[in-house]
């Protein structure tokens, strides 16, 4: 055994106790309940209708996304635009 897998054990011995397997801070570490585990335990009228309203906010989301880009899209053409008329005159008036 290296220092440093001694030196984990002791840690190991520390953090875990004597405790058995699967036991952590004297807390027991169970699995999920069985009803978290899968969704064919709940009635199948329910996982569509939350599986829409997931949907539907996604396209919600989505559609906010694309409109914030398409107001950024035109606010950089403005300026752009504004700042080549400004250009142009500037070597136009020289």
């Amino acid at each position: 055994m290296t220092q440093w897998e001694a030196e984990a054990a002791v840690a190991q011995l520390i953090l875990l106790g004597e405790m058995p397997p699967g036991r952590l801070n004297r807390n027991c570490m169970d699995s999920l309940p069985p009803f978290l585990d899968s969704l064919g335990e709940y009635p199948r009228w329910f996982v569509v209708a939350c599986l829409t309203l997931v949907a539907a906010v996604g396209l919600w989301m989505l559609a906010k996304a694309l409109k914030w880009t398409l107001y950024l899209l035109v606010a950089v053409i403005v300026i752009a635009g504004g700042s080549a008329v400004v250009w142009y005159l500037m070597q136009n008036s020289a």
